[in-house]
């Protein structure tokens, strides 16, 4: 007979494993070339998907920008994704990493589907946890706003993309907010159509986290993708990386980065796109911090690397943000030593 805590463990055990198989179901079309969905969202996407899939493998950097003297091991957390809003860019990055850590055998990536069974002594087995797109939180605040900064503080790593600054949104003092540097207004205003390109500019072009947008320009048609109800639109996007990109954009929350922490290495750049006949609407009074797309800070021992770059699949395609994606995955590790003091006028 089984006892009531046996019945309380196999119970939490199969909510878990239901957690893990809703995540996995909705990153399925956009991981698996040979799905057959049929109806409903994400039907259509099996064409584009195995034409980008490759596409992004390619753009992982073969030369890493700093030696790994000794294997990382990184926890990569995909869950709660606002259901599938947010599902094709973790399906994206998850695509980025496993190539990495095929081409570069120093890089171990755990994946989890759940955040709801970590702990302390989970992530003490790791070197830098990935935030992937997780734009939700569920009964799990404590690890949010304790376990995680804790785990950072005392030198852990952290990577966090996209929907990860949705978190406590509606909480500004969260500390999971201070850790990470930055988060949305709680109802977060996107100042575009994902269609709408924006000039890129970078805040220090000497500093080694904007190596990649210091490349070749790379002419991009691809497809980005909206979610209209159960409905998955795909539409045409081009443009022209390093200096002009596309993709979902964030308005920032006016208290993020209230105490100038974080340093940010590439931003809209808002004089161009005042020039630019189409162009983001961002709200009257944004910030200068308003218009970052990505942000290191350092957090106790630990460091942050966060870019809201990650809404769309075909975005880890692009070269200068895969390598900057490797490149701040390295910084997050320790590996690559850069300049983290901020900058007064480019996080204001």
């Amino acid at each position: 007979m089984m006892t009531t805590f046996g019945m309380v463990g196999a119970l939490l055990a199969g909510s878990l494993q239901a957690q893990e198989r809703q995540m996995q179901d909705l990153l399925r079309p956009w991981l698996d070339v040979t799905c057959q969905k049929t109806e409903g969202t994400d039907s259509n996407v099996r064409e584009f998907v195995a034409k980008t899939i490759p596409e992004i493998q390619a753009a992982v950097p073969r030369q890493l920008a700093a030696p790994v003297r000794t294997r990382h091991r990184i926890l990569v957390i995909t869950t709660s994704t606002m259901g599938a809003l947010h599902a094709p860019g973790a399906a994206g990055l998850l695509v980025l990493l496993r190539e990495a850590g095929k081409l570069h055998g120093m890089l171990e990536f755990s994946e989890v589907y759940t955040d709801r069974a970590l702990d302390r002594a989970s992530l003490g087995k790791y070197d830098v946890v990935v935030l992937n797109n997780i734009s939700q939180q569920f009964g799990n605040a404590d690890f949010y706003n304790k376990v995680l900064p804790e785990y950072v503080r005392r030198g852990g790593g952290l990577l966090a993309v996209h929907g990860a600054a949705l978190l406590f949104r509606a909480q500004p003092e969260a500390e999971y907010n201070t850790m990470l540097g930055g988060f949305t207004t709680a109802n977060p205003v996107h100042p575009s159509n994902h269609d709408v390109v924006f000039p890129v500019k970078q805040l220090d072009p000497d500093h080694p986290l904007s190596a990649g947008f210091r490349g070749t320009t790379q002419t991009c048609s691809t497809k980005g993708q909206v979610l209209l109800g159960q409905t998955r639109k795909l539409f045409d996007l081009n443009f022209k990386a390093p200096d002009t990109l596309a993709d979902e954009l964030y308005t920032f929350h006016p208290q993020a980065n209230r105490d100038g922490s974080s340093r940010v290495i590439i931003a809209v750049d808002r004089e161009k796109m005042a020039g630019m006949p189409v162009h983001p609407e961002y709200p009257a009074g944004t910030p200068e911090f308003g218009y970052a797309l990505a942000w290191i800070k350092r957090y106790g021992q630990g460091r942050m690397f966060y870019t809201q770059l990650g809404h769309n699949f075909s975005v880890f395609s692009v070269l200068c943000v895969a390598h900057m994606l490797i490149d701040g995955l390295q910084y997050a590790a320790g590996d690559l030593r850069v300049p983290e003091a901020p900058v007064a006028d480019n996080t204001r």
